[in-house]
């Protein structure tokens, strides 16, 4: 065989390993790529001040806590006790049967809803009055028309192993309606992702039926990141509030936030703070 031949096989088989060298590199880069995904880069949470008592924010999609203060502390949580009574009435009742609004309903303090002796609602449209407005009313009738919602929302709560959540009443006028930011955190990830309708609720500017009509509330929902939430209030509670956003994050990427604060003086002012905060200060790639 000729030195010309012996030399052009020599090049062929550099080339050849040079392109097999290739694809190996670009297989382990690949590789790497899969075996560590993105994940987050946060900042100190000392460096926001909330007049909240205790709050969490965390990764809708994996409930990871990204920033917390006090997530530990037991607190009032006031009306956000309807997410809890909407996510098992919704699981348990017959949603399509219909209800007569009584005078033991109508006489639960406040008057959000609009509910008056006498109308009848099919069951599910009471979820409408008891999300967007946060009428105790309806919350009062979801209970008794199943009454053994309680008892189901005890153990929903056990199912969750939250240790330290207590539902002593569906409304949330209730002080005894106690839980932890951490502990709802892990009920909002999970209401988000395994019963969606509850957040989807609470979304919608407006709902009517044939006789009445309920406009939200929430002081988020005029906000086009805004995904979902209750909020709440009584004087040992303070402000008390469960929300999701989608936050476009320093880098450009866009995540949906859960956000959980409880004893708030000033709710508009502490999400505002805090997502503000969240937003400067939080990476994921």
């Amino acid at each position: 065989m000729s030195n010309r031949l012996y030399a052009k096989i020599s090049v062929g088989l550099i080339l050849l390993l040079a392109v097999v060298g290739s694809v190996v590199v670009l297989g382990a880069f690949s590789a790497t790529e899969i075996l560590t995904p993105p994940t987050y880069e946060i900042g100190p949470a000392t460096a926001v001040e909330l007049s909240a008592q205790s709050w969490v924010v965390f990764d809708q999609e994996t409930g990871a806590v990204l920033y917390e203060h006090n997530a530990d502390e037991v607190l009032s949580i006031a009306s956000v006790t309807k997410l809890f009574t909407a996510a098992t009435f919704l699981d348990h009742a017959d949603l399509a049967a219909s209800t007569t609004i009584e005078w033991s309903d109508v006489v639960t303090e406040g008057r959000a809803g609009k509910l008056t002796y006498g109308e009848e609602y099919r069951n599910r449209e009471l979820l409408f009055p008891l999300l967007l407005e946060s009428s105790n009313d309806a919350a009062t009738a979801l209970n008794r028309v199943h009454p053994s919602l309680l008892e189901e929302v005890r153990k929903f709560n056990e199912g969750l192993q939250l240790e330290h959540t207590v539902i002593a009443g569906p409304s949330g006028l209730s002080d005894d309606n106690v839980s932890t930011a951490r502990e709802l955190s892990l009920v909002a990830h999970y209401l988000y992702n395994e019963k969606p309708e509850v957040f989807d609720m609470t979304r919608i500017s407006s709902y009517y039926s044939k006789d009445n009509g309920w406009i939200n509330n929430s002081p988020f929902v005029g906000d086009e990141a805004y995904r979902g939430g209750k909020h709440g209030f009584t004087y040992e509670a303070g402000r008390t509030a469960v929300a999701f956003f989608d936050e476009k994050l320093t880098g450009g990427n866009t995540r949906t936030l859960g956000y959980v604060l409880l004893k708030s003086a000033n709710l508009e002012r502490d999400m505002e703070l805090l997502r503000d905060f969240v937003s400067k200060n939080t990476s994921y790639r």
